[in-house]
This record gives C-alpha cells, sequence and structure tokens, in this order.
C-alpha cells in the first residue's frame, strides 16, 4: 500500500480501531430508550418488568370557569387574538360569530366547555376570513395557555388530536348557523376614516379604537350597525379627551353628517358604556 493509505483496510476505506463501537450502525439509537408505555425513559432508569401496568394517562383538559364565562368571553377572544398575533378587526369578526351563535342557537353554549369550543373556532373561522389564517393547532394551544397560565406545556397526544378534530366539527356547526354569511362589515376602518375626516388627532383616535374594542367584547354590538358603533366611539372619545377636530369639525352635529340619527348615536353610546357603568 502507498503510504497515503495507511492503515486502510480492504477496498481503501479505513480501517476501525479495535475495541472503538461504530456510531453509526444501522438501528442504533440515542441513549434514551422508549418504555412499553410510549414514554422516553433515561438511561439510568430500569426497564418495568413484564406484565406491571402502564402508568396512568394525563388527566383530560379542564374548562377553567372564569375564563369562560358568558361575560368573560369577549375579553377571553381578545386577548387569544393578541397573543396570536392578529389585530382588532380579526378579533371583532370572531367576537361577532360567537355573539351571532349565542343569539341563534343559546342552548349549545351554556356549558363552559361549549364555550370555550365556540370561542376557539369563532378565532380559528374569522382568521381565515380576514386573510390571517392561524393553524388549529396554535389556535388551541393558546386558549389552554390562556386558561392554565404560562407554565401549560402542550402536549402532542390523543387530546390534542380530538381537540382539532372537535373544531373542525364545530366550525361546520358554526357556519350552519351564520347561514354561510361571514362577512362582517370594516367597522375599524370606518372609525378611522371618520376620524381622519372630522380632523381629530392621533390620541382621540386611539381612544375610540380601543372603546370599539370593548364594544365588541359584549353582545350588544350585534344591535347597531357599523356607522352608529363608529359615531358613538368617536362620541365618546371627544368627550373623555376634550378634543374637537380642526376648525370645530366635531363640535357640532356631525354625525348627522355621516348619517347617523341623535337617537340611534344615544343608544349606542348608552350602550357602548354600559359595561363600564357595571
Amino acid at each position: 500500500a502507498s503510504p497515503g493509505c495507511a492503515g486502510a483496510g480492504a477496498g481503501g476505506k479505513p480501517a476501525r480501531k479495535a475495541g472503538v463501537p461504530s456510531c453509526r450502525r444501522r438501528g442504533a439509537h440515542a441513549p434514551g430508550r422508549m418504555s412499553s408505555s410510549g414514554r422516553k425513559r433515561s438511561r439510568d432508569e430500569p426497564a418495568a418488568p413484564p406484565g406491571a401496568p402502564a402508568p396512568p394517562a394525563a388527566p383530560a383538559f379542564e374548562v377553567a370557569a372564569p375564563c369562560f364565562e358568558d361575560g368573560a368571553v369577549g375579553v377571553t377572544i381578545y386577548e387569544a387574538a393578541r397573543r396570536l398575533r392578529l389585530g382588532s378587526p380579526v378579533a371583532a369578526a370572531a367576537c361577532t360569530f360567537f355573539w351571532r351563535l349565542r343569539a341563534a342557537a343559546p342552548e349549545l353554549i351554556r356549558e363552559p366547555s361549549a364555550r370555550e369550543l365556540a370561542a376557539m373556532t369563532s378565532v380559528f373561522l374569522a382568521a381565515k376570513v380576514q386573510e390571517s389564517p392561524r393553524r388549529i393547532r396554535d389556535v388551541i394551544n393558546c386558549f389552554r395557555r390562556l386558561e392554565r397560565g404560562h407554565g401549560f406545556v402542550p402536549e402532542l397526544d390523543q387530546r390534542l388530536w380530538d381537540a382539532k378534530a372537535q373544531v373542525v366539527e364545530c366550525e361546520q356547526v358554526l357556519l350552519r348557523y351564520l347561514g354561510f354569511q361571514v362577512d362582517v362589515e370594516p367597522v375599524h376602518c370606518l372609525l378611522l376614516n371618520y376620524a381622519r375626516h372630522l380632523g381629530l388627532t392621533c390620541g382621540v383616535a386611539r381612544a375610540a379604537h380601543a372603546a370599539l374594542d370593548d364594544a365588541f367584547k359584549s353582545p350588544s354590538c350585534l344591535r347597531f350597525s357599523g356607522p352608529a358603533l363608529s359615531c358613538a366611539c368617536l362620541f365618546i372619545a371627544v368627550a373623555a379627551t376634550g378634543a374637537a377636530g380642526e376648525g370645530g369639525a366635531a363640535a357640532g352635529a356631525w354625525w348627522d353628517e355621516l348619517g347617523v340619527g341623535h337617537e340611534e348615536l344615544a343608544g349606542c353610546v348608552e350602550a357602548v358604556l354600559l359595561p363600564h357603568e357595571e
């Protein structure tokens, strides 16, 4: 053999030193082993004797009632949308879907677990409708983390697959009760356009935007049109900040110019402020 091939075995392959095991043998695994129950076992953990009972399964998901009380569902939907990096229009659409289902079939969401599933499905559907889709697994894990805090670690087990199947099935039920009418009026865009038309400052527009988000967290948002909600939130923001538009554009009855009557505006303002007064 040539000097450059010293230590090579038959066929020119380098010879393996004696006593050194190969790490590339077919079928070789990492030090961790899988037990009969599918759980990864450490190297020092002894194997279970034959016939030993399997370890108990993890407890089923439990619904945290405070997150899905009837008055807290809207807040939970908005918080889930924020954690999923979805905008206010998506959260408003999800709340609209949920409140419409609650109005059409209240018997379907009497239990907290049913409200959780409906809220989860509403967020998933609204994200698709608003062209910001999220995976079902991400939506489910987001809601689970809301219930159990940041320490909750989701697992890829049968419960996750069952939850995904339930969301898909609930989506079909939700679409049937919505009559497949998933178009939601862009109220947030209306509000910003109205604020620009009236010459309001950015601070007033932000305050009105926050008031509009609060309005969608209650079912009263279904009673009024998009222009009425936008004008009511702008009226609240102007009254709270004491601001006026350029040239006094917001000083007079500017809502008449936007096609909203005084009585409709008064009723909408009262409905938006009612949850805060309670």
